[in-house]
């Protein structure tokens, strides 16, 4: 079968009779490096902790997803929007884990953190960055992090990381993960022509820093909800905005454009559902 839409794409189904299929596992064809599986699903979903969290994260989206992961867990949760308010708060409450993450304005997490270790702050501190080569996590290091998670945020990765710094609790959370999950990724579905439309003016407009700040975001929330399409297309173009390649970058935003189109339309969805 073919289906084709003029200037978005193709998709082309075969149909195969695999012959006997008892007791054999089936899941959707998804991309060799996004791993799912069972024992992933139950760990990340039996996790119930107690403890106090801050979180230091300007990106909505982010805040929205951490939340739902976060009370799951019945653990309390505080949220800051830069490095700056992070210090205040950590200096000024008590905290059993804080969440920093690295790209924030008025003060990025770098910063603050290094601010807090001289201040004398000994708590644990988290590092959370779409930027995971080794020297962005040395450098995460040197400023005082305890720890590092990458974005898009695994999972089972975010939970194993919270059981290493904060007690195990009794009480049970009566959230259901996967429903509000779901809800969020139709909230980020529905704003993904918005973004576009904000990404592409922004480079037109040569409003470089603007357009930089905007495919970090999709680099590290789009793999978060489950579209690893997106992360991948924007990290092509952060690639080349650094090399300068507008060919590239132009070639790449067409390229996001097409995915968006397609993921709006509900021919992509969404592998964390």
């Amino acid at each position: 079968q073919a289906e084709s839409i003029e200037g978005i794409g193709s998709i082309f189904t075969l149909n195969i009779d695999p012959g006997v299929i008892d007791n054999s596992k089936l899941i959707n064809k998804i991309p060799d490096h996004i791993v799912i599986s069972d024992e992933m699903d139950k760990t990340a979903g039996a996790i119930s902790l107690d403890g106090k969290i801050l979180l230091a994260e300007d990106n909505k989206d982010n805040q929205a997803l951490l939340l739902l992961l976060i009370s799951k867990t019945g653990a309390e949760l505080e949220m800051v929007e830069n490095g700056e308010k992070a210090v205040e708060a950590a200096l000024s409450g008590q905290y059993d884990l804080i969440l920093m993450d690295m790209q924030m304005p008025v003060m990025d997490g770098l910063e603050a953190t290094s601010l807090l270790r001289q201040t004398g702050f000994s708590g644990p501190i988290v590092a959370l960055t779409a930027n995971a080569r080794k020297g962005d996590i040395e450098r995460c290091k040197e400023a005082g992090c305890t720890d590092f998670l990458s974005k898009p945020v695994d999972r089972q990765a975010f939970y194993a990381t919270l059981e290493k710094y904060l007690n195990s609790s009794d009480v049970q959370s009566t959230l259901d993960v996967d429903d509000g999950f779901r809800h969020l990724v139709d909230k980020y579905v529905n704003s993904l022509h918005a973004r576009l439309s904000d990404i592409k003016s922004s480079y037109e407009k040569n409003k470089l820093d603007t357009f930089k700040a905007l495919i970090h975001d999709l680099k590290g929330m789009g793999g978060s909800f489950g579209f690893p399409q997106l992360t991948s297309c924007a990290k092509n173009i952060e690639t080349h905005i650094k090399t300068q390649d507008h060919d590239s970058i132009r070639l790449y935003l067409n390229e996001l454009e097409t995915t968006i189109d397609l993921i709006v339309m509900g021919k992509i969805t969404s592998h964390n559902i």
